[in-house]
């Protein structure tokens, strides 16, 4: 598939980095006492604030 062939707008990413961004946040934020509670604003994306909940954001 070709950029042209996307009905716009659309979501493009990649979803490893995606896991790995998500991953590395959870992990900074391990053992602080922190939770990570993002913004549903901050992806705009179902998807991916089941990805940050699953890898475990509050809210």
């Amino acid at each position: 598939m070709v950029f042209d062939e996307f009905d716009t707008p659309c979501l493009l990413l990649d979803l490893d980095r995606v896991e790995q961004n998500i991953a590395k946040m959870a992990a900074m934020l391990s053992g602080s006492g922190v939770s990570l509670r993002p913004h549903f604003k901050t992806p705009k994306c179902p998807q991916v604030a089941k990805l940050q909940l699953a890898a475990g954001a509050i809210g």
